[in-house]
């Protein structure tokens, strides 16, 4: 989607050999990330909301572009952080839903921390790459969120990955570096 996004509206220069890339990445997602193929094109609501959620994301590293000086990067993520923490505040007290206001313990204190920490993190390396990098170029280098997904949930949930999901990361590993070569010689 950010790649095609970056396609349409920023202009940037669609090769068929970017395509290619692009679309084995993303086999090599649907690889990692589908259980049950049977029903990959059965849709509901949750995957409606979730390919608005991928259009809304998608389009917000796009435009990222489109931003002024006005504010930096660092500047831009606080924004961002506190307007999402508001929202989602809001949308929850709307909801009915309440604080938790039991289990609470040190640890748990200490992963949400970790949690809002490792976003912050995620969110000013995200404005700082698409200011800098081509939107197809990132596009594609984002799809290795799927392969440190499968390294993450090995070392701290011990789930071994099967075959078909490291054939997935090996193909998303090799379309980025591919990317990156065809993006060297332009």
């Amino acid at each position: 989607m950010t790649a095609l996004l970056g396609a349409l509206l920023l202009k940037e220069k669609m090769t068929a050999r970017k395509i290619l890339l692009i679309v084995t990445a993303f086999m090599g997602v649907i690889l990692i990330a589908v259980k049950d193929y049977s029903h990959l094109f059965v849709w509901g609501q949750g995957e409606i909301v979730a390919l608005i959620a991928t259009f809304a994301f998608a389009l917000s590293y796009v435009t990222r572009r489109w931003h002024t000086s006005l504010l930096n990067n660092k500047e831009i993520t606080e924004l961002t952080f506190f307007l999402s923490f508001f929202m989602l505040f809001v949308t929850s007290l709307v909801m009915g839903d309440g604080l938790p206001v039991s289990g609470w313990h040190i640890g748990l204190v200490l992963a949400v921390l970790g949690a809002g920490l490792f976003n912050v993190i995620n969110m000013f390396l995200t404005n700082y790459g698409f200011q800098k990098v081509e939107v197809i170029l990132a596009s594609n280098i984002t799809n290795l969120e799927s392969v440190f997904a499968i390294i993450l949930g090995f070392l701290f949930y011990k789930e071994v990955p099967i075959a078909k999901e490291l054939l997935g990361g090996i193909i998303i590993i090799i379309s980025v570096i591919g990317m990156n070569k065809v993006e060297a010689k332009e």
